[in-house]
């Protein structure tokens, strides 16, 4: 039996990271706490949103492989307080989940990253910038 050891051409990356990307055109991201589901399919149950940034339309652009977000508007007062610890992006329908990941702190090597990771009600809640990246083979992961 033979290892995997996909390889993907630049172009292939590129339009993968666009699609992916355009498919959060006015969307949102939310901030969950509790343990992050199975896959992005699984509904969220227990767990309490925290947060919720709107993205823009379009979303942002594509450069060598990865969807760089343009600005994302803030959470202007936070809905709930607990600590933040893994996120969903949703189309702009508020319902259709496109991905998730983990938020840690700064430095956590987290899929998100911030500077404080325990969310206080009414608080805004901002991201810098966000990118995601389509990995270029097997070894990449």
């Amino acid at each position: 039996m033979m290892a995997h050891n996909v390889n993907l051409s630049n172009e292939y990356i590129t339009a993968q990271a666009s699609s992916g990307g355009a498919l959060t055109n006015g969307g949102f991201l939310r901030f969950y706490d509790g343990v992050q589901p199975a896959t992005a399919d699984t509904p969220i149950v227990t767990q309490k949103m925290l947060a919720e940034l709107r993205i823009n339309n379009p979303a942002g652009n594509t450069m060598a492989g990865e969807f760089i977000f343009g600005d994302i508007a803030p959470e202007k007062s936070a809905p709930a307080g607990g600590k933040a610890t893994w996120y969903r992006v949703v189309k702009a329908d508020g319902k259709s989940a496109i991905r998730d990941g983990s938020i840690g702190k700064t430095g956590s090597d987290s899929d998100i990253e911030l500077d404080n990771i325990n969310i206080i009600v009414g608080a805004e809640i901002y991201i810098d910038d966000l990118k995601w990246k389509i990995p270029k083979g097997t070894k990449d992961k």
